[in-house]
């Protein structure tokens, strides 16, 4: 049986997304020398009125807001290499604001209970580097991870249906980002400016995707598009300079002012849809020269290659090729 490494007692808790193989009866922990493990198919969470943490200092964290707080705080220890703060009843939401530009904070697990993050409680939080979500949440409000730049993966749980704006904006070291297949909406500059992020798969479900999404991500090389998203919007993809090839679904009528402003390095794009999709202005200015445009036989690219027009392929001296 494969268990995930959460914490060593000889140095200082970590959280892993890979884990090493150590063989030991179901369980949920296990003990080998100094190393803890744990089964992630059977996880031990906190209790409904409880979140765990640890922080780089071993000291308690307390609220930076207690606006909209509910329930109250009992007891707050910080034994064993982890923090406990209890609450005096079930706790449904994680409050705005509520740990904000706590720069000690290191890891986060919320209870199974929340089912709402609200608005930017967690901006700021420069060292925080794992966080383990509700199974039940529903949405993540705005801003609710901003600036979070040691965090580098999250696992967002497939009862998440919507992604605020800005939730994880400038996540600077995140580079791996697994979306609930239940996601219906990821709006504005979601992940925008999250500059080691290489891979994005949006799921099918996703329908739409807000302005620059995932604007600024400028080590962006490989994306998957939901197959049921009719627009790409404004600055989606602005400035991810690696991009280098596009798959557009042919649902997509049209992409949007800036849509792939800057993408420098984008050379290669298949679109499926026999209407070519509209275009805003700027939405390719600055792509790279003598890419390639792939498209279904007897279709009509003639507004996509215009040469004298600098946010048009035709300018770039790209090619089209009927598949």
């Amino acid at each position: 049986m494969k268990y995930l490494k959460l914490f060593d007692l000889a140095s200082d808790y970590q959280t892993f997304i890979d884990g090493e193989e150590f063989i030991t009866p179901n369980v949920s922990y296990a003990m080998d020398s100094n190393i803890v493990y744990y089964n992630p198919g059977i996880i031990q969470k906190p209790k409904n009125n409880e979140i765990w943490y640890t922080t780089t200092d071993k000291t308690i964290i307390t609220p930076s807001s207690s606006y909209g707080m509910a329930p109250n705080i009992v007891s707050n220890e910080y034994n064993n290499e982890m923090g406990v703060m209890t609450f005096d009843d079930t706790l449904n939401n994680i409050w705005n604001q509520a740990f904000n530009f706590k720069t000690n904070l290191k890891t986060i697990i919320l209870p199974d209970s929340v089912t709402i993050i609200d608005n930017a409680p967690f901006i700021g939080c420069s060292n925080l580097e794992s966080v383990i979500l509700s199974s039940n949440l529903t949405t993540i409000n705005a801003q609710a991870f901003s600036n979070c730049t040691s965090l580098e993966n999250i696992v967002i749980p497939n009862s998440v249906t919507i992604l605020e704006q800005r939730c994880f904006y400038g996540c600077s070291n995140l580079k791996n980002v697994e979306l609930s297949s239940n996601l219906t909406t990821i709006n504005a500059q979601a992940f925008s400016n999250c500059t080691s992020l290489e891979n994005i798969v949006i799921p099918n479900n996703v329908t739409i995707l807000g302005e620059g999404c995932f604007s600024d991500c400028s080590n962006l090389k490989n994306v998957e598009l939901s197959e049921n998203i009719n627009i790409i919007s404004s600055g989606l993809f602005a400035n991810c300079a690696l991009l280098n090839d596009i798959i557009i679904p042919e649902n997509i009528t049209s992409i949007e002012t800036t849509a792939f402003v800057n993408c420098s390095n984008l050379s290669k794009i298949t679109c499926l849809s026999t209407n070519a999709p509209t275009l805003g202005s700027g939405c390719f200015f600055n792509v790279k020269s003598n890419g390639i445009l792939y498209c279904p036989l007897n279709s009509d690219y003639s507004n996509w290659m215009i040469k004298e027009a600098a946010d048009r392929l035709g300018y770039y001296n790209w090619t089209v090729e009927e598949v």
